[in-house]
């Protein structure tokens, strides 16, 4: 029995219907009860205050604890893709179409934005991960720890105690973003989400630091490399005339930090290349060494100290860019468009199963294999 004033039942409203007076025994009917009111103006509001309630009921706290999010990781690990299924749930209207279903994501984001939930734990990039997902990324990072190349998946499903269900694993990775025509998307672990196959590359993320002990120290060198990429952009003297680069060669960045060790200096134009946005306009691999070419969007993670930092400053950027996308997208339906837009506006990377912007594509070559790089649009990036 709950004691009295206890929240048990809360009726929704999906439209401007009569709340029937049902009988709940003790002289009260269905029509006495505080209702939500999931529509119209209100919508989002209101399903905040409802979800809140509903936390608090099952012991979870609410969305006045976003302030407190740092200290509160378990809390936060499931939440986004509880928003999710429970806006699937209460529609009445819930249907299984591709269409609704991305109605359904943008609510699920339109809530978290009301939220407050701003962090990377919000978007689940820092959720715990099952036993079996830390086991793959261990599986992952062995050989290029011990080679200095990522696997093929062939070589990472063998490796799993259950080949069967490592697809399974390997899907199930925390990730942000969306694999959406047009859209950026970004996920602890980078593979060819469309076109998986035995001799598919399969790499690390940053976000893969804060997950396994091992990858750790690459993540912190990560940042710390990163910094150094900033000051050098910073230090680049603007011309009239003519158009300055800001370049970087291995051989300048390796005594930049005492634990920029070999395999790092190696490997990092790879690891720079698999993060979102612009962040190296090419590079170029020879015979002692890279030489990279930096671009301005790399004053975006200026005082980045952590890879927590850093991470939670790639969930903002790709959720600014994705929903300046969609409302491109918007604008170009009401114009009857919307085709001519998509065409101009973002290229598919069918590759690896992520979408980026126009103007952040390229070809580029790593030590001798030719890959999907990215190229910068000096018309943007110059503004």
């Amino acid at each position: 029995m709950l004691p009295p004033g206890a929240t048990w039942l809360i009726p929704v409203r999906f439209d401007d219907g009569d709340v029937p007076d049902w009988d709940l025994g003790a002289g009260r009917t269905l029509s006495d009860l505080n209702y939500a009111d999931l529509f119209g103006d209100k919508y989002v509001s209101n399903l905040v205050s409802l979800i809140d309630t509903i936390s608090k009921v099952v012991g979870e706290s609410g969305a006045e604890s976003a302030t407190a999010r740092p200290n509160t990781r378990e809390n936060t690990a499931g939440r986004s893709p509880m928003l999710h299924q429970l806006i699937k749930t209460m529609s009445a209207r819930a249907m299984r179409s591709a269409e609704e279903d991305k109605t359904y994501a943008r609510d699920s984001q339109r809530v978290l934005d009301a939220m407050g939930e701003r962090s990377a734990q919000s978007f689940g990039l820092d959720v715990q991960l099952s036993d079996k997902q830390k086991h793959m990324l261990k599986v992952i990072w062995e050989p290029m720890r011990e080679h200095g190349r990522w696997p093929l998946w062939d070589y990472v499903q063998g490796e799993m105690p259950d080949p069967f269900e490592a697809e399974a694993i390997l899907r199930s990775m925390p990730s942000i973003g969306s694999f959406e025509f047009g859209f950026l998307h970004y996920g602890i672990v980078w593979y060819d989400y469309r076109n998986l196959a035995p001799d598919s590359v399969v790499r690390l993320t940053v976000a893969a630091a804060m997950h396994i002990s091992e990858y750790e120290f690459m993540g912190y060198l990560f940042v710390n490399a990163l910094q150094k990429l900033v000051v050098r952009v910073k230090q680049r003297k603007a011309s009239p005339f003519e158009v300055q680069r800001a370049l970087i060669t291995s051989a300048e960045l390796a005594p930049m930090d005492q634990h920029f060790n070999r395999q790092f200096i190696q490997v990092f134009p790879e690891l720079i290349h698999y993060e979102p946005l612009t962040l190296a306009a090419s590079q170029s691999m020879g015979e002692f060494g890279w030489t990279m070419e930096l671009t301005r969007t790399l004053l975006r993670y200026e005082g980045v100290g952590s890879v927590e930092d850093y991470i939670q400053r790639v969930v903002r950027l790709v959720g600014e860019i994705n929903r300046d996308h969609e409302s491109s997208l918007g604008s170009s339906a009401v114009s009857g468009d919307i085709e001519k837009s998509n065409t101009q506006n973002s290229i598919s990377d069918s590759s690896f199963g992520n979408s980026v912007q126009a103007g952040s594509i390229g070809s580029v070559n790593f030590y001798g294999s030719p890959i999907v790089g990215r190229q910068q649009d000096r018309s943007v990036d110059d503004e």
